[in-house]
């Protein structure tokens, strides 16, 4: 399936040809052309790719469905990985609290700095 998406938007093959992909163009058209996680704007060839909320690596029985696939973009795939959509989430929230000082780290000063690396550039 991944090697007709990438026909398809990557060497002009129509997407009308496969039905697979026009379930995928249903679904990008659904989203608003806009990433699942993030709500940035995607576009075809340049920042969109397509991730499985459940991972592969899972080896769950509806793991190829298209209700596991969600658009979204390169940077945020390629973040996730083979991580579950839960963990995934999780692991945003302490990042960025950590980034932006919002969680309970008492090695966090003023100048942003927790344990003697700096978090601020």
């Amino acid at each position: 399936m991944h090697e007709k998406i990438y026909k398809a938007f990557h060497q002009d093959i129509s997407i009308d040809d496969y039905k697979e992909l026009n379930e995928l163009k249903k679904k990008f058209e659904e989203q608003n052309a806009r990433c699942f996680y993030t709500g940035d704007v995607l576009i075809h060839g340049i920042n969109s790719s397509i991730d499985h909320i459940v991972p592969k690596s899972s080896n769950k029985e509806n793991v190829y469905t298209i209700n596991n696939l969600v658009w979204c973009t390169r940077e945020v795939n390629l973040a996730k990985r083979h991580t579950s959509l839960e963990n995934f989430i999780a692991l945003c929230k302490k990042v960025s609290g950590i980034a932006c000082g919002d969680v309970g780290v008492s090695q966090v000063d003023e100048a942003g700095t927790v344990l003697g690396r700096s978090l601020r550039s």
